[in-house]
């Protein structure tokens, strides 16, 4: 893992029990960051955003499974454009290394702003922290859970799971703790 200032970002996306209602797509519905320096192995500041979703809507599952209603992203929800901007603005999300637990953020990321004809607002240097994780305990085939990955370090999640801005928190722990390996 490199050293010097570090993005982790984890999203919540909308979410049903199964497939998607017909002409609904699942999309980023919270963005969590939480910026870390891994030379003094510090959390630099975190930050996270609702955003309103343009092409579905928020099932009883996702309340259930993220805790986000429909009246919190009404309340304080704003667009992802809105939330790009604010975060490259605050963080320079297009000139910093970056990661996060696993690639399907990433993916999604991808192929929710090819679909919004957004341009991707992070830097090409990424990094699969579940990935460097596995690597480092020397199980690369085993796909730790963020969950998993605390309890193997002897270190218990902090917050509420499924919530963006707490697990780019954990997965900051993490990285830090890979660091001290």
């Amino acid at each position: 893992m490199r050293k010097g200032g570090f993005l982790i970002v984890d999203f919540e996306f909308t979410c049903w029990r199964g497939r998607p209602p017909k002409g609904m797509t699942q999309e980023i519905l919270e963005i969590g960051l939480v910026e870390i320096d891994l030379t003094s192995e510090k959390i630099i500041k975190k930050d996270s955003f609702l955003i309103k979703p343009e092409n579905s809507n928020i099932s009883n599952f996702c309340t259930k499974l993220t805790s986000i209603t429909v009246e919190d992203v009404e309340s304080f929800g704003i667009s992802l454009n809105e939330a790009f901007s604010i975060l490259e603005e605050n963080y320079r999300l297009s000139e910093k290394c970056w990661g996060s637990w696993g690639s399907f953020d990433k993916t999604h990321l991808s192929k929710e702003c090819k679909l919004k004809g957004i341009d991707f607002p992070f830097s090409k240097n990424y990094i699969n922290v579940q990935k460097s994780f596995s690597k480092e305990k020397k199980n690369k085939n085993r796909l730790y859970s963020v969950e998993n990955a605390l309890k193997d370090l002897g270190i218990e999640f902090e917050g509420i799971p499924h919530r963006a801005e707490d697990d780019a928190y954990n997965t900051a722990i993490i990285c830090l703790n890979i660091c001290k390996l």
